[in-house]
């Protein structure tokens, strides 16, 4: 065969060789561009799906089958994320919607998928709090659907953050959800972080952002300071949660405020960390904190005292008579739970509403306290004595054991408003946990009660107090 020929041949070949193989080729690279395609529809919404469940979220309906379309396993977080995020954006959360959400991620058909559901929820409820937020910027004070609204995310927010170990939402689950909100806090940190000045409503709202902060953040040793970090706080507020756990949370106000509650916190509340926050001119019954309760503070009100009349109140600031009358209730709760037997004696002495406020005199400054009782006792008054010593024995019921055996002294108020406090120490108790004799400054204080509980004598330093002269 002539040469010309043979290459003639042979290029016919090759060319058929290449058409047949590159079809094949182009096959190939079509079908795997199907499957990929097929792939990645499996692991997406239809648009009729994603239209019903925008459809469904908005309305507040179909709960059920929006449960079944965006937790399902093949979808990715981002695709279950945007399904819900989108329509809830724009779509107010009133209470149906609320119920609605609820039911999407608590109720018992959710259990499996509730890992999912938390934290798809979580991130659609924080966008559209960034939403109402960005709205209103310059006038959410004067926006009460929209701080309801806030209201609302934040509590839903708040009980993903305090269910209970057997719900179902894993710690993987909680910190994806804790990121979430920190994002939110961060992006709206002159609105919603904790030391910022704004009007009292948005800071009710807000306090529940804080609480759920801290209430989805897993443990560890670093938690506090995570949280602190993502809340941005700094200086006293931060070191009032970093060292204590407890988060003040008001309207923004001077770092001072926050220094005076770790005073009165660390004189009333000595021991452990029952409180998780401190919140002021709020109320606490609108907001739900998991690791512990929530101290209300008013307001404090120039020229408020507890002293009465009888002796010149001490020389501190309205915020500190606030703060202690504010956990004062809490340290008297506390105590009456480690000793049960202090309730009958406090209920006989004149309740929970005489004994409180003592704790909290003696709380700010003891020896002023101690000389109201006096006073008050040669006056025909014992029962402020009875108060003001069953006080101190339910401050000994909180304060820390001794290093060598149970508390012999306990952290008090010192005169004439010193930082430096005082010290109640060599307390005798009663048989229900009363104190019936202490020292304080350098006196020594006892009392004496009748049969019946009445204090019948007082005594400084063994010198009978003088009592009023029975009339003829």
């Amino acid at each position: 065969m002539p040469p010309r020929r043979r290459h003639r041949v042979r290029d016919a070949r090759r060319s058929a060789w290449t058409t047949r193989w590159g079809a094949r080729g182009a096959g190939a690279v079509v079908v795997a561009s199907v499957l990929s395609m097929a792939g990645a529809a499996r692991a997406s919404l239809t648009p009729s799906e994603s239209e019903q469940v925008r459809r469904d979220v908005m309305t507040g309906t179909h709960v059920a089958q929006v449960r079944a379309l965006v937790a399902r396993p093949d979808l990715t977080p981002a695709e279950a994320q945007a399904a819900i995020a989108v329509p809830l954006t724009t779509t107010p959360i009133d209470s149906d919607h609320a119920a609605f959400l609820h039911e999407l991620v608590f109720s018992d058909a959710s259990t499996a998928s509730r890992p999912v559901l938390a934290v798809v929820v979580v991130q659609a409820l924080v966008a559209r709090a960034d939403t109402v937020l960005a709205d209103h910027a310059l006038d959410i004070e004067r926006r009460p659907a929209a701080l309801d609204e806030l209201r609302r995310v934040y509590s839903f927010i708040e009980e993903i953050a305090s269910a209970a170990p057997t719900a179902n939402i894993p710690v993987s689950s909680r910190e994806q959800c804790a990121l979430a909100l920190r994002g939110h806090v961060a992006r709206n940190a002159a609105l919603v972080g904790p030391q910022s000045p704004v009007g009292p409503f948005l800071a009710q709202a807000r306090a529940q952002a804080a609480i759920a902060v801290l209430d989805l953040t897993p443990g560890g040793p670093t938690r506090r300071i995570d949280v602190a970090d993502a809340l941005g706080l700094s200086e006293a507020r931060r070191g009032l949660l970093v060292e204590r756990g407890v988060l003040l949370l008001d309207a923004g106000s001077a770092d001072a405020r926050a220094a005076s509650a770790r005073v009165m916190l660390d004189r009333l509340l000595p021991a452990r960390d029952p409180l998780e926050a401190i919140l002021v001119s709020g109320d606490p019954a609108r907001l739900v904190a998991h690791d512990g309760p929530i101290a209300a503070v008013v307001d404090p009100q120039p020229g408020s005292t507890l002293w009465g009349s009888d002796v010149e109140p001490p020389p501190v600031d309205d915020w500190t008579t606030a703060v202690a009358r504010g956990l004062a209730p809490i340290a008297l709760a506390r105590a009456t739970g480690a000793r049960p037997d202090l309730v009958a004696q406090i209920e006989h002495d004149g309740g929970a509403d005489a004994v409180a406020p003592a704790m909290a005199m003696l709380a700010i400054d003891a020896p002023r306290s101690v000389q109201v009782a006096a006073v008050h006792f040669s006056s025909g008054h014992p029962e402020t004595a009875a108060v003001v010593f069953d006080a101190i024995g339910a401050l000994l019921a909180l304060a820390p054991p001794a290093p060598h055996g149970p508390a012999a002294s306990i952290p008090v108020g010192p005169a004439r408003g010193g930082a430096t406090p005082a010290h109640v120490i060599q307390i005798a108790l009663n048989a229900a946990g009363a104190a019936k004799a202490f020292r304080l400054e350098g006196h020594a204080w006892s009392i004496e009660r009748d049969v019946g509980g009445a204090v019948t004598v007082l005594r400084r330093d063994g010198a009978r107090l003088p009592v009023p002269a029975a009339p003829r």
